[in-house]
């Protein structure tokens, strides 16, 4: 893959869950319990892998949660699940040295996640990220328009910033909104999957992220 060179970068983006927060085993867990309330059998750890997204309210559907479970019910369990669990989850090993490295150079930082706001602010305050971050947007659904309210906010054009995300629809809201993108492939979704989008930039780790920040920087 030819990879574009990010000029002028002055807005690095990052999702939370998959991304900078290795979680996708509590989350699969959380889907678990979700079944299991509704004495449903739980789609396998690959199926969920592939097809959970931000907008998850389909997949619930999809595999027999009842049309009558509202968002806010099923967010509800999880939210209950994420904070009796979370230690089960740690950060990604080079996320704060990544973050350092943007504020090194003077590059400004978000966090755009769909996670619940309550939960991605107590685990960001937890981890002592709060000081390298300098804005959170949680709930980010549809994160095309967080991801454009984010570039607003900063007064950035899209052209000027990235996004990183481990998933298919996460790569797909950037493009949308002009913004170069960068595919995770240790999160959420399979490697395969997050190729299938196109991304300006595919890694493997976030050390990988670390050039293109040092090759983007003005």
């Amino acid at each position: 893959m030819t990879h574009p060179r990010l000029t002028d970068l002055r807005l690095a983006m990052f999702d939370w869950d998959g991304t900078l927060f290795d979680s996708f085993t509590l989350s699969y867990n959380s889907a678990v319990e979700i079944f299991r309330r509704f004495s449903l059998p739980p789609p396998p750890e690959e199926t969920y892998r592939d097809e959970i997204s931000a907008n998850f309210i389909e997949f619930y559907r999809k595999y027999g949660i009842p049309p009558e479970i509202t968002h806010d019910k099923l967010n509800e369990i999880r939210k209950r699940f994420f904070l009796q669990h979370w230690q089960g989850a740690v950060l990604n090993d080079a996320a704060e040295k990544v973050l350092l490295e943007c504020k090194n150079l003077r590059i400004l930082t978000a966090i755009v996640s769909a996670e619940v706001p309550a939960i991605l602010n107590s685990r960001l305050t937890e981890l002592k990220l709060l000081p390298l971050i300098d804005r959170v947007r949680g709930g980010a659904w549809p994160k095309e328009n967080a991801l454009r309210e984010t570039l607003e906010f900063f007064k950035v054009e899209a052209g000027n910033s990235f996004y990183a995300d481990d998933t298919f629809d996460g790569m797909l809201a950037a493009k949308k909104v002009g913004i170069v993108t960068v595919g995770c492939t240790w999160g959420y979704n399979s490697k395969q999957h997050i190729m299938s989008a196109n991304p300006d930039f595919i890694i493997d780790s976030l050390e990988e992220l670390i050039e293109i920040i040092k090759n983007g920087e003005e």
